[in-house]
């Protein structure tokens, strides 16, 4: 795991990385494995059959939400970027990708992936209001969605020249001066 700004980083083995900020989901899978094992031990109950089956039901879908709980963030690989929320993931593939904006009020603020055809899609987490401040603002560090457009940016580039069998992909974060995604000139030719 490597942090990148406000964001953590994890390649995963199907050579894709993994993108999340703090707080936004379970630091490890293991407590998927109690709501598992409680169900499995619920078919030992003394209960009926109807109940110890739907005890074990309940106590499968717990230990799937907590599985998916460990998962929220973004996945970049080759494809195109794929938000993983606690119900469902949404995959937005290259070609329509148009970069992320931010939307915020006084209470929090979520980075949100911007198709070409207009439709966003929100982040599963969000960010302190402070985090989310533009990037034409009063200077000091970038914002959230400046350093997630250039995160993506630069993942966007290195799996279109990476060799498709090697897993491990070499990101040069240290570079200020990244090139902006389409979503963040789209924004600053809007204001």
């Amino acid at each position: 795991m490597e942090t990148i700004g406000l964001f953590r980083t994890r390649v995963l083995r199907g050579g894709g990385v993994d993108v999340w900020a703090k707080g936004w989901r379970l630091g490890s899978q293991v407590p998927t494995l109690v709501p598992a094992g409680l169900g499995a031990a619920f078919l030992l109950s003394p209960f009926s059959l109807t109940i110890r089956l739907l005890g074990c039901a309940v106590l499968l879908g717990c230990s799937w939400l907590t599985f998916r709980l460990s998962r929220l963030g973004f996945e970049v690989d080759a494809r195109g970027v794929t938000v993983h929320d606690v119900f469902r993931s949404t995959r937005i593939p290259w070609d329509r990708y148009e970069g992320f904006v931010g939307e915020r009020n006084e209470h929090e603020g979520r980075c949100v992936v911007l198709r070409t055809d207009g439709s966003k899609v929100r982040a599963p987490g969000s960010l302190d209001p402070d985090e989310m401040d533009p990037y034409w603002g009063d200077g000091g560090d970038a914002s959230a969605v400046d350093q997630l457009n250039r995160l993506v940016g630069r993942l966007r580039r290195a799996f279109h020249v990476a060799d498709p069998d090697t897993y491990a992909i070499s990101i040069d974060v240290s570079d200020p001066a990244a090139m902006e995604s389409p979503g963040a000139r789209k924004l600053r030719a809007m204001s």
